[in-house]
């Protein structure tokens, strides 16, 4: 499907299809098109262009009222002057469903959201998390069909998130229910979703289990966007040796060596490592893998990150808290080859390549570049 406002796309030839029981997260950062898509399947919003179906029915034209679908917001929107069990009970009492039922139904649903004592009080007296449970504990007494969840996290604290995702993963489990959860929070993303789908502009970056993302990410943009710390990517180029293709970078002595006849498509490459994947060497060893100067060390408790400084490109290196550093300090890293990934620096996309079974490479004398094509 596509939409676009005052001209401008923000939803580009988008396709997505999501199985019963999934828990399929939208994650990009604001202005992706990721409401935007949540409100089209809601009923908020029309495409301009494309279907949306709900169970194989196109409901395209359809009033959002008649969907089946339970919508959950940033913003909790009770009514302050109900308690938390008529606020539940709202959605059932609008289908007209016996009172005795409805306080049936309000109760068994408050229980795993730890709402049973709290059940005769008004908005104003409960905490945020509290709010935020009772909204949720009212779209689920309805039973629909599919839960859209547009960023229901936003607005808690640290402490209350941690909690509330805890109840989110109870939800998914007990009811086996159908959710699309939008948010910019890649925590959020990777500790709830069955699946996640990383929107750019209006468009698929990647669509995956959270682990995939994490591991494989399929573009630069994914790389940089998931993970505690961004992947630090650093450009360099193959090039033509007697034992194989190498790849060479300023300030780095990348442990990768490609069999002479594995064409990747790029001659120009970017070269992507984790914080975490960097492992301290002594200042005495020899001058391999990534060297340079810190910038800064940051103690996170029960870790800190360096930033280094090499060759004019800024790196990030998770570390035990045992290791001294100081800004100022010159140090050396190695990186495992299975903990390196390469993309083309044409078009950020991943490049595919056979892990070397060394993990380090030789430090050869630099050769004419290979004659590598992009792919057509």
């Amino acid at each position: 499907m596509s939409k676009s406002y005052d001209a401008r796309p923000v939803l580009r030839e988008l396709s997505l299809r999501i199985e019963d029981g999934e828990f399929v997260v939208i994650l990009g950062p604001s202005g992706c098109g990721k409401s935007t898509l949540l409100q089209i399947v809601s009923g908020l919003s029309a495409p301009d262009s494309g279907q949306v179906l709900i169970d194989d029915v196109d409901v395209t034209d359809r009033d959002g009222r008649t969907r089946n679908v339970a919508m959950v917001f940033q913003n909790y929107a009770l009514y302050p002057h109900l308690s938390a069990q008529r606020n539940i009970e709202f959605p059932l009492r609008a289908a007209k469903v016996a009172r005795s039922e409805r306080s049936r139904r309000a109760r068994e649903i408050a229980d795993p959201y730890g709402l049973l004592q709290h059940l005769d009080k008004k908005p104003a007296e409960l905490s945020g998390g509290q709010q935020q449970r009772v909204a949720l504990a009212r779209a689920t007494v309805r039973e629909p069909a599919a839960f859209l969840m547009d960023e229901p996290l936003s607005n808690l604290d640290a402490a209350l998130r941690a909690s509330t995702r805890h109840y989110l993963r109870t939800l998914h489990t007990r009811l086996r229910a159908t959710i699309l959860y939008v948010t910019h929070d890649q925590v959020e993303a990777m500790s709830l979703a069955t699946r996640v789908v990383l929107l750019r502009d209006g468009q698929v970056q990647q669509d995956c289990a959270p682990a995939l993302l994490y591991d494989e990410p399929a573009t630069t943009f994914a790389a940089r966007f998931v993970g505690m710390l961004p992947m630090n990517l650093v450009q360099a180029s193959l090039i033509s040796t007697p034992s194989g293709i190498e790849a060479h970078a300023r300030g780095v002595q990348l442990p990768l060596t490609l069999p002479a006849g594995d064409d990747l498509g790029a001659r120009d490459v970017t070269v992507g490592f984790r914080p975490e994947a960097l492992q301290l060497e002594r200042p005495d060893c020899p001058k391999s893998g990534v060297h340079g100067t810190v910038t800064a060390v940051e103690n996170l408790g029960h870790e800190q990150v360096a930033y280094v400084d090499i060759a004019g490109t800024p790196i990030a290196a998770r570390l035990s808290r045992a290791v001294s550093l100081a800004a100022g300090d010159t140090a050396r890293f190695t990186v495992r080859a299975s903990d390196l990934h390469l993309f083309s620096t044409t078009t950020g996309r991943r490049l595919r390549w056979q892990t070397p079974s060394s993990a380090v490479a030789p430090t050869p004398a630099l050769p004419s570049p290979v004659s590598i094509k992009e792919p057509a």
